[in-house]
């Protein structure tokens, strides 16, 4: 299984997945930076708030 980042930027902040990864390669163990990084509007959540992990896997299956 290979690591997935989605990140949710903050309004009216242009961020490059290519130097967040280079962010994260000064920051974390090789073995934690994420081999794909995708930027969404929003992070899908259940009724009661947590994270639907199933859906966010779905969603990025194809890459």
């Amino acid at each position: 299984m290979s690591l997935l980042a989605a990140i949710v930027p903050k309004p009216a902040v242009a961020l490059d997945p290519a130097k967040v990864r280079l962010a994260l390669v000064a920051a974390l163990a090789p073995t934690k930076i994420p081999k794909r990084i995708h930027l969404v509007d929003a992070l899908p959540r259940n009724a009661m708030g947590k994270l639907r992990r199933d859906v966010l896997c779905a969603r990025f299956a194809a890459d």
